[in-house]
């Protein structure tokens, strides 16, 4: 799936009748949904002419860390929020371990049950890696002596 094992990747998917990407309401809901998610780091449109401007798109990013400190009923009530918004919206997240698309609330109660084990997955095994050496304290010279 090619997604590195430290993170969830959020994709919101428009309706074919939203308003398109960069219009100034769908904008407004990408920002809503941003902050129901602070930790996410979202990703943007940029285009290589002084004339064009960029805009946020509808992909987040979440680290492992950020994960464990936000409360995963949190994004699921965000994710379940932007379904019910329109008919036709769908969510998809990938982890290393699933690619998960959910176009309901039922859905994305299912795929928030991924997302949870996977976080506890992840967890477990940063809890059970070896704690990296201690470095020594280097020796002081007995220069007086």
């Amino acid at each position: 799936m090619n997604v590195p094992s430290d993170r969830l990747e959020i994709r919101l998917v428009r309706a074919s009748n939203d308003e398109p990407e960069r219009s100034s309401p769908y904008q407004k809901e990408l920002r809503i949904f941003a902050a129901h998610v602070p930790l996410a780091q979202q990703r943007a449109m940029a285009f290589d002419s002084i004339d064009s401007l960029g805009y946020p798109i509808g992909e987040f990013i979440l680290h492992s860390d950020a994960l464990a400190a936000l409360a995963i009923h949190q994004i699921g009530k965000a994710l379940t929020a932007y379904v019910k918004a329109r008919a036709g919206r769908k969510v998809r997240v990938k982890t290393k371990d699933f690619d998960i698309t959910a176009g309901s609330a039922a859905e994305v109660a299912v795929l928030m049950k991924s997302v949870s084990e996977h976080a506890k997955r992840e967890r477990a095994l940063a809890d059970a890696a070896p704690l990296p050496p201690k470095k020594a304290k280097p020796k002081e010279d007995d220069e007086g002596s």
